[in-house]
């Protein structure tokens, strides 16, 4: 499978001449152009249902895909529905059994307790690694360099920003860091260059969130500059 590959290869609600844009990196940059409300997809819990795609086929379209950027959900709903299909194994099992069980994370699907902040640290070590983790190669270095955040203008012209597959720069750590926030405060940053893994889980922000997490960050770089 190709991150730019139509979608409409593996879903045939959207194998359209106007899906020819909807591929898996527009899906996972939040270039869709499809409206689906987060109150009904936190309601439904969104990751992941099998009728999704039928359902996100209704939606209203607001921009062509790969036109414009707004974050949002549904790319990665059906990007994931279309591995589902492709490898025929459910998203949760694959996860657990192809990423979670080989970095010694458990009980974090469905009813579970949620991420630690080791287990975020395992993901860390296992990007900074290249897709190694101990004994393992989870994923090849084709697949590292592919998901890290580039520019998304060779792909999606109108779109004048950079962008991975849930990564994004970030100055958190120092030049050439990556990572992901969460909307509720959560962190996940690598520096490829110190080899520095930063994770944080928390359940909200709290008061003066951005001016702790800018001393934690300022302490951090700090310490691996010496």
């Amino acid at each position: 499978m190709s991150l730019d590959e139509p979608i409409g290869k593996h879903l045939p609600d959207f194998n359209t001449p106007r899906d020819q844009n909807l591929t898996h990196r527009a899906a996972h940059v939040h270039a869709t152009g499809i409206h689906f409300p987060w109150e009904l997809a936190f309601r439904r819990l969104f990751y992941f249902h099998t009728w999704h795609e039928s359902l996100i086929a209704h939606c209203r379209r607001e921009w062509e895909p790969g036109a414009r950027h707004r974050y949002g959900v549904v790319g990665v709903i059906l990007s994931v529905r279309a591995v589902e299909l492709l490898r025929g194994r459910n998203y949760w099992d694959a996860m657990e059994r192809d990423i979670y069980e080989p970095l010694g994370i458990r009980n974090i699907l469905p009813g579970g307790t949620g991420f630690s902040a080791e287990n975020m640290a395992r993901i860390g070590v296992l990007l900074d690694n290249h897709g190694r983790y101990g004994q393992w190669e989870l994923f090849s270095e084709e697949t590292y360099q592919a998901i890290l955040p580039t520019s998304l203008k060779p792909y999606f012209p109108s779109v004048d920003m950079r962008y991975g597959i849930g990564l994004r720069d970030t100055g958190h750590l120092g030049t050439g860091s990556y990572g992901h926030g969460g909307g509720c405060g959560t962190q996940l940053v690598v520096n490829p260059r110190t080899h520095t893994v930063f994770a944080m889980v928390r359940n909200g922000r709290g008061r003066d969130y951005g001016k702790h997490l800018s001393k934690v960050m300022s302490l951090l770089k700090e310490a691996t500059s010496k």
